[in-house]
């Protein structure tokens, strides 16, 4: 995946407006849109989540296939999965400023993803913590349904 240029954005523009989704760059929103769950998981890094993380954000984020804007402007979901698992890790403990899940939750439920809350294993890095029994917790809290 690559960053969405100025020209990138101009082809997708007129594909949203045609609803014409066949370009190749188009795969991970349908991937998306085909899902009956989505589970994202990635490191929590610089206050947020992943650079491949938002490389995946904007190519999903498709007017028209992912979302649209009904006819007072606010953007409904298109995508048939409800539900999205985000899954992270941390070498310190977050105290509540988890902005990765925030941010992604915000753009997701654009999609109509309910996001669920964040599944997380936090301060691997701290000397002294146990890595292991902190990932074995954090798995444990994974819901059985997905």
């Amino acid at each position: 995946m690559q960053p969405l240029t100025g020209r990138d954005i101009c082809v997708r523009a007129a594909c949203s407006a045609s609803r014409d989704f066949s370009d190749q760059s188009f795969r991970y929103a349908k991937q998306l849109l085909a899902a009956d769950t989505v589970v994202v998981a990635s490191p929590y890094w610089e206050q947020s989540y992943s650079s491949w993380l938002k490389l995946w954000l904007e190519q999903v984020s498709v007017l028209n296939l992912t979302f649209r804007y009904d006819e007072r402007g606010v953007p409904t979901g298109l995508c048939g999965a409800k539900n999205l698992y985000y899954v992270t890790t941390a070498g310190r403990h977050l105290a509540g400023y988890n902005f990765g899940y925030e941010n992604l939750k915000a753009v997701t439920e654009t999609f109509g993803l309910q996001v669920k809350p964040c599944i997380s294993a936090e301060g691997l890095d701290i000397v002294g913590n146990d890595a292991g029994k902190i990932m074995e917790a954090a798995l444990a809290n994974l819901p059985l349904e997905m």
